[in-house]
């Protein structure tokens, strides 16, 4: 969004036509990715630079609240309640829980540490883990017990010591993780 602030694009795809949405007005602030609620009315924007998240309305893309000091936020993933956002703090290499029913919406806690450059995560099925694709070197997993609130030791996946982390899924069931890493390619991951 130039130095303006951030938008995102809503592309209706019966049409494909293209809509922008503002999510932050400050400049400086990039939104980097976007997580709708189960029900599909409420977007939560992680702004990696700008170190922030915000909340918006799906359909009229009002603001609902923004989270600042949140060290280059980079995804989010909400429980199926919609009483919790976690959210990946890759500058500060942990991962957050907001709570989303205080008033004012808040981070809670400490920040928790999982290992150098979190990114995706995602919740099991019962919401007892959370699994958080790691970016530094050696490529890794971490998994965060939601209840102790305590990261286990990260889970290396790349066969290299020079692999980085990538990008990472999960079954719908839960019991499996599909991960991808860079070899020897810094600066992909």
């Amino acid at each position: 969004a130039g130095g303006n602030g951030a938008q995102y694009a809503v592309i209706d795809t019966r049409d494909h036509s293209v809509t922008y949405r503002t999510s932050s007005p400050d400049a400086g602030t990039r939104s980097h990715a976007i997580t709708p609620t189960l029900d599909g009315e409420t977007l939560y924007i992680a702004h990696d630079t700008g170190n922030r998240v915000t909340s918006a309305n799906a359909e009229s893309g009002a603001p609902n609240f923004t989270l600042l000091n949140i060290p280059r936020a980079e995804e989010t993933v909400a429980s199926r309640s919609g009483e919790l956002l976690w959210v990946s703090a890759r500058g500060g290499n942990a991962v957050m829980r907001v709570d989303l029913t205080s008033n004012p919406v808040a981070v809670v806690g400490d920040p928790i540490p999982v290992g150098s450059q979190p990114e995706s995560m995602m919740l099991t099925p019962n919401e007892g883990t959370l699994v958080v694709s790691l970016r530094g070197s050696p490529a890794s997993l971490s998994f965060v017990d939601t209840l102790a609130l305590a990261a286990f030791p990260p889970v290396r996946i790349g066969p290299q010591d020079t692999s980085f982390g990538d990008l990472a899924v999960m079954s719908q069931n839960g019991h499996f993780v599909y991960a991808t890493y860079d070899n020897n390619i810094p600066g992909t991951g």
